[in-house]
């Protein structure tokens, strides 16, 4: 859905917009519809959720969980990309007040007691920093909802989450992760970080 979105931005060709982008976010946030599950606490639960191969650091720790912080991630940007969209257009005005009252009752992003954001949004889910991936900066990179100028606070507590996943060391990465870590770099600007990636990767 990001692509799609992506190609109207760089290109503006509104008739793509109108007859291709809008009508599969649509279809994803119909999916969402039926999907989500509004908790006592009225705000929507992913149930069940993943981040891509990590798991919490509880005992017995499953790849199935709740409310992974990159599925939350990607509901919001799809929910904003249609709504903005369908504003701009002028359609769709039924589904925009549903989509943006979904959008309200999604969970807030968590930051955990060393400052970094949470992987999961629960209280019981404790962070696992020994795994490569970085799913849950989605929001800062390959999404574009967090900058320093927008949410600094949020924008530290990426970096910071960054920073604890490298307990493993930057030449623990893999090949793929090595080109996901500088783009997270370049999006932190750490230009010198990035480049020590590309270099990495470039030699193995």
């Amino acid at each position: 859905a990001q692509l799609f979105y992506d190609y109207w931005l760089f290109t503006g060709d509104m008739d793509f917009l109108k007859n291709r982008a809008i009508p599969f976010l649509k279809e994803v946030a119909l999916f969402y519809e039926d999907f989500l599950i509004e908790g006592e606490d009225g705000k929507m639960m992913f149930i069940p959720s993943l981040s891509p191969e990590n798991v919490p650091s509880i005992p017995d720790g499953s790849l199935v969980a709740i409310n992974s912080t990159m599925d939350v991630a990607i509901a919001r940007e799809v929910l904003t990309n249609l709504c903005n969209s369908c504003e701009m257009l002028g359609i769709e005005q039924d589904g925009v007040k549903r989509w943006k009252k979904l959008l309200s009752k999604l969970p807030d992003y968590m930051i955990n007691e060393d400052g970094a954001i949470k992987e999961w949004i629960h209280p019981e889910l404790k962070d696992n920093y020994r795994h490569r991936h970085q799913s849950h900066i989605y929001p800062l990179f390959p999404g574009i909802e967090v900058t320093r100028e927008n949410n600094p606070e949020l924008f530290e507590a990426m970096k910071i989450a960054v920073e604890k996943r490298l307990t493993i060391g930057l030449t623990s990465q893999t090949g793929w992760s090595l080109a996901h870590m500088a783009n997270i770099f370049a999006r932190l600007e750490e230009g010198d970080r990035a480049l020590e990636c590309i270099e990495l990767l470039c030699r193995s």
